[in-house]
């Protein structure tokens, strides 16, 4: 059941009814824009700590990023072929010479088998 207590938005100032399970801390609403902001507030939070500041510019990050490059060439780049190709196996054109002649023949054998001897041609 929905809880009944309603907050303000720290990013609208509009009020929202909170989720139970999160009503110790959520901060923010349930819409993009909010969601974006709560987002961008928890990186910001998470940044400001001092043993977070330097996180990805040390050495020990950059090595084994660029050591798990080595190892994982072509990882990252854009795979172009794979969109390209269609899901389905390209079909034989209808109408070929050989087909196409059979076919009119097969035909004016139907025409010709209707009615009381008339033959259409």
């Amino acid at each position: 059941m929905p809880s009944k207590t309603k907050f303000k938005c720290h990013n609208c100032n509009e009020l929202y009814s909170v989720d139970a399970r999160n009503r110790r801390h959520q901060q923010h609403c349930a819409k993009v824009a909010c969601r974006k902001a709560s987002k961008a507030a928890r990186q910001a939070r998470w940044l400001a700590k001092p043993e977070n500041q330097n996180y990805f510019r040390e050495d020990t990050n950059s090595e084994r990023v660029r050591q798990w490059r080595l190892a994982n060439p072509g990882y990252s780049r854009r795979k172009t072929t794979s969109r390209l190709m269609a899901l389905q196996d390209v079909s034989k054109p209808v109408g070929s010479n050989a087909n196409s002649e059979a076919n009119h023949a097969i035909e004016d054998a139907d025409f010709a088998s209707l009615g009381n001897g008339i033959v259409f041609r």
